[in-house]
């Protein structure tokens, strides 16, 4: 991703843009008259994907309270979503990139997650039917209220972990996980920011902005895994219809 931004313009890495914090973000990318905070996330899957044995999968929270009555479901220990680790992407990105109100019309920030190719899974976790850039949020505060991670404009989801696990052990790429010209990627906007990310963004990193119009019309609440066995940390296994 980072690549994608070098070849307009200059890259300060480790660039520190919120005053008074000690955490610092991947990278600020200059291009274009434009400046984007970028901090990249990408999460341990293993475990997750190795329950799949268990067949049933929860996509989203809501499903979840239901799944006691499918066989195969919680009662026998069904896959639960692994929105939390967004969630906890989302408040760490929150704390480091500059506060909303501080920046000018031309600084966006933007968190990179890198998933595996089941990007359904945190395409699901931000705009599912507890979705983080929903009303209906799981994550809340004490007032009930949907947290609203302002500082973050946008989410940026792409399948290049998943690209990493298929090339392991190889001695060339199955496909180059460093080139997001190649890869599947998804920009969503933070409904609750002040900044809307300009066209060009999605257009210098080759992604598709999707919303929760989109996302009611092509994600799937659950998933039911029928091919048994694959190999931890790829996406071997086929999902059968939810």
């Amino acid at each position: 991703m980072l690549s994608s931004f070098a070849r307009l313009g200059a890259i300060d890495y480790e660039a520190r843009v919120r005053p008074g914090s000690r955490k610092d973000i991947e990278c600020l990318a200059h291009f274009e008259g434009l400046e984007v905070e970028i901090e990249v996330k990408c999460p341990d899957l293993f475990p997750h994907q190795a329950r799949r044995a268990e067949r049933f999968q929860s996509d989203d929270r809501v499903v979840e309270e239901y799944a006691t009555r499918i066989p195969g479901g919680a009662s026998s220990g069904s896959i639960l979503p692994k929105d939390n680790k967004v969630k906890d992407f989302l408040e760490d990105a929150n704390e480091k990139f500059s506060s909303a109100g501080t920046r000018t019309e031309r600084r966006y920030s933007l968190l990179c997650v890198s998933w595996s190719h089941l990007l359904n899974e945190p395409l699901g976790y931000c705009l599912g039917l507890a979705g983080l850039f929903t009303d209906r949020s799981f994550a809340r505060d004490e007032a009930d209220r949907p947290l609203t991670f302002e500082n973050v404009d946008g989410v940026l989801v792409t399948d290049a972990l998943g690209w990493h696990n298929d090339n392991f052990g190889r001695d060339e790429f199955v496909r180059n996980p460093f080139d997001l010209a190649r890869l599947e990627n998804y920009l969503i906007f933070n409904p609750r920011s002040s900044h809307r990310i300009p066209p060009l963004v999605p257009d210098v990193l080759n992604c598709a902005v999707v919303d929760e119009a989109w996302a009611r019309r092509n994600l799937p609440d659950a998933t039911i895994w029928l091919k048994w066995p694959f190999t931890a940390g790829s996406d071997e296994a086929t999902p059968g219809p939810s």
